[in-house]
């Protein structure tokens, strides 16, 4: 039996024991949306879903549950036009990479606290190419600051204390990215 590989682009977080929603590529695939037990960094039984499924999943939770914490009625919005499903990765295209200008990177407003890690993730990781975003992200409380370095033909060195002292998670994908995150 071939190994299965894979790599996690997105962690979006715990959400009952070990289950996680995360945005995984299998075997070298298109990423897709995973649902699955998760144990250390072997993957449990679980479901992936492609965007159309995961907007019908999206759909049928805002029936259930209401498109906001508040509990909307009534509403009229459409599964496109509510405003979660803009802050669900990449649009909820098939593109796995961010296509974001440099100049509009650098006008972009963050809270000064996450701009402050922001800027110290930047000084430990200035020689690597980084994707970096910060917002609500869905199926996760509150806002959330994501930061991605990309392997390349050199070694990051991982400054272990310096990312506890910023009050960040991480944790290394199987392609050696590394992606730091806040809960």
């Amino acid at each position: 039996m071939a190994d299965i590989t894979f790599e996690t682009k997105i962690d979006f977080g715990n959400f009952g024991g070990n289950k996680k929603l995360t945005f995984t590529s299998w075997n070298g695939n298109a990423p897709r949306y995973d649902i699955r037990d998760w144990y250390d960094d072997k993957a449990g039984k679980g479901i992936t879903l492609d965007k159309d499924e995961l907007k019908s999943l999206f759909k049928i939770l805002i029936d259930m549950y209401g498109n906001t914490a508040e509990e909307v009625e009534d509403t009229t919005e459409t599964i496109e036009d509510t405003s979660l499903m803009s802050q669900l990765p990449f649009g909820l295209d098939d593109t796995t990479e961010e296509t974001t200008d440099e100049t509009e990177e650098e006008t972009k407003e963050y809270p000064k606290e996450i701009q402050l890690i922001f800027n110290e993730l930047d000084k430990l990781f200035n020689d690597f190419k980084v994707e970096k975003a910060y917002g609500k992200m869905p199926f996760a409380d509150g806002e959330r600051l994501q930061y991605s370095v990309i392997k390349g033909e050199k070694e990051f060195d991982i400054k272990e204390n310096t990312l506890k002292k910023l009050g960040v998670n991480w944790f290394i994908t199987n392609k050696g990215n590394l992606y730091i995150y806040t809960l």
